[in-house]
């Protein structure tokens, strides 16, 4: 079962890919990437570990979730 340890890893990673600035289409395209990538890694550690907190994870990746 992945851990706190895990989580703040991954966080860590998607969070490093985000571009710094929007001004580009590659840039937009990246963030949405990087969004998608987040919020199915969110969805199966919920899966997997009953005490993971979603909204925490998505705010260490830089993004608040979409999904309730």
């Amino acid at each position: 079962m992945p851990t706190k340890k895990d989580f703040e890893a991954v966080a860590a990673a998607v969070r490093a890919e985000r571009p710094a600035s929007l001004l580009t289409s590659y840039a937009k395209g990246r963030e949405a990437a990087a969004q998608g990538i987040a919020e199915s890694l969110a969805d199966y550690f919920a899966e997997t570990n009953p005490r993971f907190d979603r909204d925490q994870f998505m705010a260490a990746t830089g993004e608040r979730s979409s999904r309730i």
